[in-house]
């Protein structure tokens, strides 16, 4: 029961996680708009200008997941 709410625990902190970065992208996206005229004097590349966030391995998000469970089921066993 305890590793059953331990992956369910997991899944609503990444789920939160990930909202939380979805969210963050699109403000920065709606508020970071580049000026055109500006870009194109100092003659920058506008994908540069817009890009955010970091590249992470393909194992970034099964390991943390197993990661926050085994922690949580360890914070559960001791409640």
């Amino acid at each position: 029961m305890m590793f059953v709410l331990a992956i369910v625990g997991s899944f609503i902190l990444h789920a939160l996680f990930f909202l939380v970065l979805i969210l963050f992208g699109s403000h920065k996206t709606k508020v970071g708009v580049p000026s055109l005229e500006k870009a194109y004097e100092e003659g920058e590349a506008l994908p540069n200008r817009v890009e955010h966030g970091k590249k992470v391995s393909p194992l970034f998000l099964p390991v943390s997941f197993l990661a926050v469970a085994c922690l949580l089921y360890l914070i559960l066993s001791l409640i």
